[in-house]
Order: structure tokens, then C-alpha cells, then sequence
């Protein structure tokens, strides 16, 4: 009788088995889920820069933050270029002047803190895209 029990435990087991190696091959292999690695940081964009032209730039007259063009109003108080100065010792009296800055073309409406040199931006803006000559201080006209 202990055979006989036994054996249909045995044959029992076998008979489960049998049916969940069936039940889990009809959903298919089972297979790890991957996670994938954690992304690097982007590359930053800037890293690389080139800027045309940045050494004659920083080598002229128009970026020596030193020179008395830029330094002249330093003591006064309030320590600001004058509207009647800024549009060209500054550039953001210059971009005033031009109307780049949404203000009326023409006219430097307010002084300008100091410490301003006449930076690249100054004459290469959406506004002097479309010019075809400049008049310099001294009159003379550039094409």
C-alpha cells in the first residue's frame, strides 16, 4: 500500500509539473528585462565655440576696457557714460542708438553704466544686417 501511495504522489507531482511547463511555454520564453545604462550628461554645446574673429577683437581698441574711450567717466558720479557719449563708447548705447534694443532709431535715450567696451554684438545685430555703409564720428563714410 506505502508503493502504491507512492507511486500516485509520483505520478501526481509529474502530472503538475507537466501542466505548468505547459501553461508557462504558451506565454512564451521568459526573458530578462534589460534596463539600460544611465545616459552620459550631453556634451555642452559652448564647449567647443568658435567665434570668428575673437582674437583681432580682443587684441583692438574696441575691447581695451583699460582705455580712457572706456574709463573717461569712471570718477564721476553718478559713474555712467553720458546718452550724448554712449553711442560710441558703448555698445549698448550704440544698439540704443540704432533702435536695436526696441527704443526709437536715432537717439540714446539714458546714460549708460560704465564698464562697457564696444563688444561684437554692438555692430553685428538684426539692425546693421541690412546696412550697406557706416558714417564714423569723424564724418567719413564707410561702404
Amino acid at each position: 500500500m506505502r508503493k502504491l501511495t507512492l507511486l500516485g504522489t509520483l505520478v501526481l507531482v509529474l502530472v503538475l509539473l507537466v501542466a505548468v511547463g505547459q501553461a508557462l511555454g504558451k506565454q512564451g520564453p521568459v526573458t530578462p528585462q534589460v534596463i539600460p545604462e544611465q545616459a552620459d550628461e550631453p556634451p555642452d554645446p559652448t564647449e567647443n565655440l568658435v567665434v570668428p574673429y575673437l582674437d583681432e577683437w580682443l587684441a583692438s581698441a574696441h575691447a581695451d576696457v583699460t582705455a580712457e574711450a572706456f574709463r573717461h567717466w569712471d570718477e564721476d558720479d553718478p559713474a555712467e557714460v553720458p546718452d550724448r557719449c554712449a553711442k560710441c563708447h558703448t555698445s549698448s548705447g550704440y544698439k540704443d542708438y540704432l533702435g536695436a534694443d526696441g527704443s526709437e532709431p536715432g537717439v540714446v535715450e539714458a546714460p549708460v553704466p560704465v564698464g562697457e567696451v564696444v563688444a561684437c554684438e554692438a555692430c553685428h545685430n538684426d539692425v546693421t544686417a541690412t546696412k550697406d555703409s557706416v558714417v564714423m564720428p569723424s564724418g567719413l563714410e564707410l561702404t
